[in-house]
């Protein structure tokens, strides 16, 4: 609520400057899971190619474009800072020891507070403290940081259930909802960890679990070298606690709405926040395995074979990259023409109506509710609602879009009810205080009577659901 208060006060509708923040969130993040591998002793070049992971997954386009979950990264920033401490404090001097968990813990309580998206990277953070601590100090440390996920999630639904607004899926759907949440999932993993359309992810899959079962079978070897079995022990260490992270991600959300879906477009990837993380280290994990067991099962027969892996890696990896970024960049693009047509919307009733009665209801016509599906232009009920609230800086002002497949006014008796289907999302607009205002030309009519109303839908064109035919990237 702070970081949406303090933003909304400084930025007023300039709307770039959320953009901004929004990216240099991103920014922060991508440094913060730097600094974090880094602790845990990865080396340079491998925490920067993680690192650039993080930031061109298309998979969380939401939290980079979109200011009002952007702030999530802040919340999982403090965790990653907190669980970068920990590690410290299990190696510290005694006198310091404590103050480290003391404070490590205090951030983990600063990111529950701000919010409880970043409650399962410290669920599972105990795997991580099992990387530098021995098992009954791991333990010890994780039973106390189990205290803030229990409350924070008690609290969360506690919240959730208050709110008429927030719907549950019944329990009888929450194997169904697991089953979508876990099968889309698997297709972000397989579409980023394989740039190249292969028509059916289960190639994908059984090569993964290929390289996956070589890499077990090379580490059980007596004869590895035992630089190559640190190796390969610290990526499927990496793969096994990044998976785990991933799972617990996206099981809070199981009981969830079915609009919570991996895949779910435009404003639902912000989901996928949680997991960004976690999914950039498997990929890069899956990758240097690959390298590990080539370069030591033909390697060790052919000349230069471990070298020609290392290569072949390398361009894998550019190929990802390479790919997720053209994905983030054209998505980028529908979010910009989201951008623009708020602003346009917003300039003209601004500048052909700048003075509404008080406490007066405009519907808008004439403009499209999405530019792509997913991401609207204004299409539910409390996006124009509000924004043309902050616009004239009245709060008395209220505002609906008349689009296809969304809100539509009903003339009453008294006055105009807007209304999705047949369900009411408004009290009734009183007639001589609503306006039906035509965003193609500007021009407007203010409603005085149930005739005039009536009239007045028979000419005024509906918005179409979608601006332009676009698609999401994968």
């Amino acid at each position: 609520m702070l970081y949406w208060f303090a933003s909304f006060s400084i930025f007023g509708s300039h709307t770039r400057l959320y953009s901004a923040t929004a990216g240099m969130l991103a920014v922060a993040l991508a440094f913060t899971v730097y600094l974090f591998l880094r602790e845990l002793k990865f080396s340079l070049v491998h925490s920067l190619a993680i690192m650039l992971l993080t930031i061109v997954a298309p998979s969380i386009d939401a939290v980079r474009f979109w200011f009002t979950p952007a702030g999530i990264q802040i919340s999982i920033i403090l965790v990653l800072i907190g669980m970068m401490l920990a590690l410290r404090a299990f190696v510290a001097p005694e006198g310091k020891r404590i103050s480290l968990h003391a404070l490590s813990w205090g951030f983990y309580l600063a990111s529950a507070i701000y919010t409880e998206t970043a409650l399962p990277l410290i669920a599972v953070g105990l795997l991580v403290y099992l990387t530098r601590a021995p098992f009954l100090a791991a333990l010890r440390r994780w039973g106390c940081d189990l205290v803030i996920v229990v409350i924070g999630y008690s609290a969360t639904l506690s919240f959730v259930d208050s709110q008429p607004g927030f719907s549950k899926l019944p329990a009888s759907m929450w194997w169904e909802h697991a089953r979508l949440i876990g099968d889309q999932s698997l297709t972000i993993f397989t579409q980023l960890l394989f740039p190249i359309p292969a028509g059916d992810r289960s190639i994908i899959l059984i090569g993964t679990a290929v390289i996956l079962t070589a890499g077990l079978t090379l580490w059980s070897r007596d004869d590895l070298p035992d630089s190559s079995r640190r190796t390969l022990r610290r990526w499927i260490v990496a793969l096994g606690i990044s998976l785990t992270a991933i799972v617990a991600g996206y099981v809070v959300f199981v009981p969830a709405m079915l609009y919570y879906e991996p895949l779910g477009p435009g404003l639902a990837t912000h989901i996928n926040a949680v997991t960004a993380v976690p999914l950039a280290v498997a990929i890069f994990a899956v990758l240097m395995i690959a390298q590990i067991v080539v370069a030591e099962l033909i390697g060790s027969r052919r000349r230069h074979v471990g070298t020609m892996a290392l290569a072949v890696v390398t361009v894998w990896y550019a190929a990802i990259v390479i790919d997720a970024g053209n994905d983030v960049r054209s998505n980028a693009h529908i979010w910009a023409l989201a951008s623009e047509r708020d602003d346009h919307v917003l300039h003209v009733l601004r500048q052909d109506l700048s003075n509404p009665v008080s406490n007066a209801t405009i519907y808008t016509f004439g403009e499209a509710g999405t530019v792509a599906p997913g991401l609207p232009i204004f299409f539910t009920s409390w996006e124009l609602n509000n924004a043309i609230k902050i616009e004239y800086n009245r709060p008395d002002l209220s505002a609906f879009p008349v689009v296809t497949n969304g809100i539509h006014p009903v003339c009453a008796p008294k006055g105009i009810i807007a209304s999705v289907e047949s369900t009411p999302v408004s009290a009734a607009s009183l007639y001589g205080r609503s306006y039906f205002m035509d965003i193609a030309n500007g021009k407007y009519a203010i409603i005085k009577n149930m005739a005039a109303c009536t009239a007045a839908l028979s000419r005024l064109p509906v918005g179409a659901y979608s601006y332009a035919s676009r698609e999401w990237e994968d």
